[in-house]
């Protein structure tokens, strides 16, 4: 068992003030969790004018290989530049985690985001948060809180890819 891959992308480095907004990385497909349907009134608590909302397949859709470093480097900096994101995607919440980017994020309909987060963030790290059915009512104290976060504190994943490097390392012998 090991993190999702894309948590083994080089941290990139972003001062937490020189942020402003809050960013939506939001599902529009069948994985759509029933809980975002309540993201707009919720973002109604935040008082924030400067939304931008991204609702784009976080995939990566069918054009020339050679643009995909254009492609994630967009999302890597819409991410970096809020001062928080809300998401419902996995992809979202590790975007987070690379970019040192305060987060709440809402379970998608199966169990990757909860799963994800319970094994590898949960703990470990100040600035993420899973906001589920179940405490639903803790969403604008813990948006409050992220709003005030001043200093980002996260364990590393990098000895958890372990298990992956000895498995390939093995079958490559």
């Amino acid at each position: 068992m090991t993190p999702d891959i894309v948590f083994s992308h080089e941290e990139i480095n972003s001062q937490l003030g020189k942020r402003n907004g809050v960013g939506l990385l939001l599902r529009n497909d069948e994985e759509k969790n029933p809980i975002s349907k309540k993201i707009p009134s919720l973002l109604k608590v935040l008082n924030n004018n400067d939304i931008k909302i991204d609702t784009s397949d976080m995939t990566v859709p069918s054009f020339d290989k050679r643009d995909i470093r254009k492609y994630i480097n967009t999302k890597l900096q819409f991410a970096k530049t809020k001062k928080l994101i809300i998401t419902d995607r996995l992809h979202g919440m590790i975007l987070c985690y690379i970019t040192n980017t305060p987060c709440i994020v809402f379970p998608n309909c199966n169990h990757k985001i909860s799963e994800t987060y319970s094994n590898w963030l949960e703990g470990n790290q100040n600035f993420i948060h899973l906001v589920d059915k179940k405490n639903i009512d803790s969403f604008e104290s813990k948006a409050k809180e992220l709003f005030s976060i001043k200093k980002i504190v996260k364990k590393p994943l990098d000895n958890e890819f372990s298990p992956l490097i000895d498995a390939i390392t093995k079958n490559d012998k």
